[in-house]
């Protein structure tokens, strides 16, 4: 079978195999297959459940011959970033640190294998969730399928590098600060970040119990949306999972659309005009567009910085405080500063979550639907060694690329990550949408607007 079936949509093998123009289990050997092969390119899987994938591929291929189809995800190849735990699997977080050992399977995983996904490894990804480069000192660096040199973003860069390089029809991973849509954008795929408690965290390694959100990687928002259906909702092992699905949007005519000016932060050059196109493009097509501002977009990233860095040093507090030498000195410069922050101060930040996000919602987009701005600088920077930088120095990186996207946690809003062409050094370019709370339907309707308008996107060639 050609390799060409690698890059389609989760949608298009859907139909294939649910037409019988394809197994599951010829699908599950052509992936595996190009996982062997370009798997060290890439470096994005660290575990390939071989033999695990191709026995439930048979299995649900049996189903199909006897008329049992379990939905659109029925047979599809799908990887999971190394935070959640699974069946035989001991989740790492890309770290050498002990963990007491778990018989759970996460929940998403469990609802993922209950639609019919065929879960075919774990990816790659900074360590303990705590980094913005996909590199790990522990497993090696994710390498940006569209050029090695470059990052893929982090920490979920294995699940993207997955997914834009035809190892994975769609990839899970989490984010607490842009840790989904940095990848996305940097790889040239589609990431979704749904509202706080829409996916349930049970069974997934902690970056920031306050913040983190499961969410998913793909080639299109269709088939985001279509993951998302699976593994959305209330769970009863996660009390802040929350009972609320996805819904058909309404007239997508009638949406205001918010553009974030954001200069001097952000300042658009020759190298972003495929955010100004994208904006033109959706103007033309009849949506309402408006310009606005963020006043307070650094309050909601210095609290959302109050919470990621006094919750990480907490879990991994014996570790920074005996300075074990299992954690790498870059992940231990995230993460440290959360020792010296005052309890009150993190207390602060908790506390003033609801009016803050009121005021957002209330006031600056009390007549906007739908926020846009883009996800992080332009294109995936070339990788720097971290031995080469200083604590201060990887700190800083790393929140320049996320300055955009960390208010979105804090506040708990969805938020999508969509390409929207390539730059003029051959790197993907990206937009962000974000919404208000549980209005997913309504994101993902405006984001396969934008796409439908854009027109298709190229895959990368590997290897140049």
């Amino acid at each position: 079978m050609s390799d060409e079936i690698c890059y389609l949509t989760l949608t298009e093998l859907s139909h294939q195999i649910k037409n019988r123009k394809i197994t599951c289990q010829s699908v599950t050997e052509t992936i595996l297959g190009r996982i062997d092969h370009l798997n060290p390119l890439i470096n994005c899987y660290n575990n390939v459940f071989h033999e695990y994938a191709i026995e439930k591929a048979k299995q649900l291929d049996s189903e199909i011959r006897n008329s049992q189809w379990r939905g659109k995800l029925h047979g599809i190849p799908i990887a999971i970033k190394d935070i959640f735990d699974f069946h035989n699997h001991h989740a790492s977080a890309g770290s050498l640190l002990q963990r007491a050992k778990s018989n759970q399977v996460a929940t998403v995983v469990a609802k993922l294998e209950s639609a019919g996904a065929v879960i075919l490894g774990t990816l790659n990804m900074d360590e303990l969730a705590a980094g913005g480069t996909g590199d790990n000192v522990h497993l090696g660096r994710c390498n940006n399928p569209w050029k090695l040199e470059h990052i893929t973003g982090g920490s979920s860069g294995g699940s993207a590098a997955a997914v834009a390089s035809g190892l994975a029809f769609a990839s899970i991973g989490s984010d607490a600060g842009g840790s989904i849509r940095i990848p996305a954008a940097f790889c040239g795929i589609t990431g979704l970040k749904p509202t706080y408690g829409l996916v349930s965290r049970y069974g997934a390694m902690a970056r920031t119990w306050s913040m983190d959100c499961i969410g998913p990687l793909t080639r299109c928002v269709e088939d985001a949306h279509s993951v998302m259906v699976a593994i959305q909702g209330l769970d009863p092992f996660d009390a802040t999972s929350v009972d609320c699905n996805l819904i058909a949007s309404a007239d997508n005519n009638h949406c205001m659309v918010g553009v974030v000016n954001l200069d001097p932060i952000y300042q658009l050059n020759e190298r972003d005009e495929n955010f100004l196109l994208a904006r033109n493009l959706l103007e033309k097509s009849g949506l309402l567009i408006q310009d606005v501002t963020l006043p307070d977009l650094d309050l909601y990233t210095r609290m959302q910085q109050v919470i990621v860095k006094s919750e990480g040093a907490a879990m991994h507090r014996k570790a920074l405080l005996n300075n074990e030498s299992a954690m790498s000195f870059a992940v231990r410069s995230v993460i440290s500063g959360g020792l010296e922050i005052d309890a009150v101060d993190y207390i602060k930040a908790l506390s003033i979550r609801s009016s803050v996000l009121n005021h957002l919602t209330e006031k600056i987009m009390s007549n906007i639907d739908i926020l846009m701005l883009p996800v992080s600088i332009p294109t995936a920077p070339e990788f720097k060694p971290p031995e080469t930088m200083q604590s201060a120095e990887i700190d800083s990186d790393f929140s320049t690329m996320a300055t955009m996207t960390r208010f979105a946690n804090y506040l708990g809003l969805p938020a999508i990550s969509i390409p929207t062409g390539i730059s003029v050094n051959g790197l993907p370019t990206a937009l962000q949408l974000v919404g208000k709370p549980y209005e997913e339907s309504k994101l993902l309707a405006i984001a396969a607007q934008y796409e439908a308008l854009r027109g298709p996107f190229i895959n990368p060639v590997l290897g140049t």
